[in-house]
């Protein structure tokens, strides 16, 4: 089972992307959503997921500081960029 953490602060994109009948199909069986890096840093402490997808340009803190972060906090987390 792999999961899929999705970052991206337009609820009408992460509700678009996480409700893909494809991610099944891909054995992604678990997936959660973040409006946010804050939100995000702390799924990715409690659920350690396989992949993040998360947009670049969010309020407060973007995509690139999310991507340090996993970088140095769970180098074993995938990372793909919207």
């Amino acid at each position: 089972m792999f999961s899929l953490l999705i970052v991206d602060d337009e609820t009408i994109v992460r509700n678009a992307i996480s409700r893909r009948p494809i991610w099944h199909e891909l054995g992604i069986d678990y997936i959660k959503t973040a409006p946010g890096v804050a939100q995000a840093r702390e799924l990715i402490e409690s659920e350690r997921p396989n992949l993040v997808m998360t947009d670049l340009i969010m309020p407060h803190e973007d995509g690139f500081a999310l991507m340090r972060y996993v970088q140095e906090n769970a180098p074993e987390t995938r990372m793909v960029v919207l």
